[in-house]
């Protein structure tokens, strides 16, 4: 469907995201998002997904893996 419909990997990757958060389809987002590092180099959107969900241990799998602490302390505070 990428190449066919001439979709970035970037956009590719936030439809996929948002589409499986949409299903409440966690496991394989989570799947999705250890196997595949993000074009933007940020697991941000995966954070964000997981927290509106509830998901917040699945959250927190990702949380661990940002650089920058700000943005950890940020998403810790979404999660209250």
């Amino acid at each position: 469907m990428k190449k066919r419909f001439k979709v970035t990997e970037k956009k590719y990757y936030n439809i996929k995201i948002k589409g499986l958060a949409n299903a409440q389809n966690f496991y394989e987002l989570e799947a999705f998002g250890l196997k595949k590092k993000p074009p933007t180099g940020s697991y941000l959107i995966i954070i964000d997904q997981f927290i509106e969900g509830g998901q917040y241990s699945s959250a927190e799998t990702f949380i661990k893996k940002l650089k920058d602490d700000s943005e950890k302390v940020d998403c810790f505070l979404k999660m209250e």
